[in-house]
């Protein structure tokens, strides 16, 4: 619902606020990009989900910190 090509929940909100759609399209793409990403961040990096020894969750959860 906010990603550019269709954007419709973007359209709606840049409407009901009178602020530019193609602004409020880019921001609200902007703000949810990371809701894309994050499944694959679990997958590569399940050590970021608690799960697992607290030694192997610390060093995964470091490691992501520093890189």
């Amino acid at each position: 619902m906010i990603a550019p090509p269709i954007a419709l929940a973007s359209f709606a909100a840049a409407s009901l606020s009178g602020a530019s759609k193609s602004a409020t399209e880019l921001e609200a793409f902007r703000f949810g990009r990371i809701a894309c990403f994050l499944p694959f961040l679990f997958i590569y990096k399940p050590g970021l989900l608690p799960v697992g020894s607290w030694l192997h969750i610390g060093y995964v959860f470091a490691s992501s910190l520093i890189r």
